[in-house]
């Protein structure tokens, strides 16, 4: 039988792994799956059964630095995640702005230049700024990694702020608005590809960039409301 006293010898021990704590809530989860199957089957006292688990997850809990840009020591679960994470995020992304871009391209094509032009940047401003708004809609809960800076609480919160990072470019793209809603729809009026398919790409960049943003946010949402009665646990 798993005693409270038991959970803290292995969260502890799983603490120090520097596990993100949404990944280790599920490992913890893993951890005392098997002992109490270890304890129950094999006869085993908790200490036995924690040390057999320990052993065969040592493995993917052992941190090591890989040789590539990464200069920080991480397990290959940490790794597996992410790789998971960033995935699935973009592949959400892409999604979402080939829906948008569809919807731009069919727009395109019902109105006049002088009022796709002002659709153009209504729908791209909004795109760009849905991210940001909802970081200031949910300030507290975006920055609660600062109150816990000795942990990572999950890998969604890295990409929080990503539209930030992408200000500026940002800026010097939808400035010149006019020109790109002209090469947009002149794209898929007559279909040329020329410089009017570097027009779409780079809006479509700029689409996903801002999708894969607000994809983490909601993720990272998600993931902070299910770790907070774990962040009693973590000194702050």
């Amino acid at each position: 039988m798993i005693t409270e006293t038991h959970l803290t010898q292995i969260r502890t021990y799983l603490l120090e792994k520097k596990l993100p704590i949404d990944i280790l809530m599920e490992v913890q989860d893993h951890f005392v799956s098997q002992i109490s199957d270890l304890e129950r089957d094999g006869n085993l006292s908790f200490e036995e059964a924690f040390e057999k688990v320990k052993k065969s997850w040592q493995k993917e809990l052992k941190p090591y630095w890989n040789g590539g840009w990464d200069l920080f020591d991480r397990n290959d679960l940490a790794r597996k995640f992410e790789r998971l994470l960033i995935w699935t995020s973009l592949k959400r992304s892409f999604q979402h702005s080939l829906v948008a871009i569809v919807i731009l391209a069919l727009v395109s094509k019902v109105l006049t230049l002088q009022y796709f032009t002002g659709f153009f940047l209504i729908a791209i401003l909004g795109i760009v700024l849905w991210p940001i708004v909802n970081l200031f809609l949910r300030w507290k809960t975006f920055m609660l990694p600062k109150k816990y800076d000795d942990y990572v609480l999950t890998l969604y919160q890295s990409f929080n702020f990503i539209n930030f990072v992408f200000a500026y470019s940002f800026y010097q793209v939808i400035s010149g608005y006019r020109q790109g809603a002209a090469r947009f729809m002149e794209f898929f009026t007559s279909f040329a590809f020329d410089s009017d398919l570097l027009a779409v790409v780079v809006y479509f960049s700029i689409i996903s960039i801002s999708f894969f943003a607000l994809v983490s946010q909601q993720e990272y949402l998600k993931r902070v409301e299910r770790i907070r009665p774990f962040l009693k646990y973590l000194k702050t």
